[in-house]
């Protein structure tokens, strides 16, 4: 679908829920939609996993860190795959209505069960694995939020760059090597909104939800 005509699309479906959702006439919030009740815990967690080998990964998190609304996350990952990753969210720009989040993540290698069909006909030894090395990820999101959180639009943007290094079938048998092969990088971007007709936008227990969202390379 062309850009422009997803663009408009979203911006009549943001006109119509504006015109037809107010404060007046939406659902009652059970209780405040931010909250900076603080929270942390550090863990780690030991893998061994199919196709990626054995270790450890130390992961972290921060939540309404220093008396506000955003949230740090990160870890460290050792062992046959070396990385790290981090995440800010809920990053207030303005008070309660614009919110920032960023996110990245560098790891040395992925394996990624690759399915040669799709459905429920799929079957689950039908696949390949494709080993992964150098992946580099990079997420920025930035989201308007209005009336209690009852309204939402975001734009996400996502920077991908990996090598593939080879073509395995499910016994991990070599079916390709790749080794040689140039890296790959390409980015996506994905418009959404949301309309929270619940009574609560974390922990909703009555209410409906409905997400609108088109994405493009």
């Amino acid at each position: 679908m062309p850009l422009t005509r997803i663009i408009g699309l979203s911006l009549l479906q943001i006109m119509l829920l504006i015109v037809f959702v107010s404060p007046a006439s939406a659902m009652e919030r059970r209780r405040d939609q931010f909250f900076k009740e603080d929270g942390h815990y550090i863990v780690p967690v030991p893998y061994s996993y199919p196709g990626i080998g054995e270790g450890a990964l130390l992961l972290g998190v921060y939540a309404n860190a220093f008396d506000t609304y955003t949230d740090f996350a990160g870890f460290v990952i050792g062992g046959d795959v070396e990385g790290f990753g981090a995440v800010v969210t809920d990053l207030h720009l303005i008070d309660r209505t614009l919110l920032a989040e960023v996110a990245t993540q560098q790891l040395s290698k992925v394996a990624v069960f690759n399915y040669n069909g799709r459905g429920m006909e799929t079957d689950k030894d039908d696949y390949s694995i494709l080993d992964v090395d150098n992946v580099e990820t990079l997420t920025a999101r930035l989201r308007g939020t209005f009336f209690e959180r009852m309204f939402e639009i975001s734009g996400l943007v996502v920077q991908n760059e990996y090598h593939l290094a080879a073509l395995r079938d499910r016994d991990g048998s070599l079916l390709l090597d790749t080794r040689n092969s140039e890296s790959t990088d390409f980015q996506y971007y994905t418009l959404s909104m949301q309309l929270d007709w619940t009574d609560d936008y974390q922990d909703p227990r009555q209410g409906v939800r409905y997400e609108f969202s088109r994405w493009w390379r």
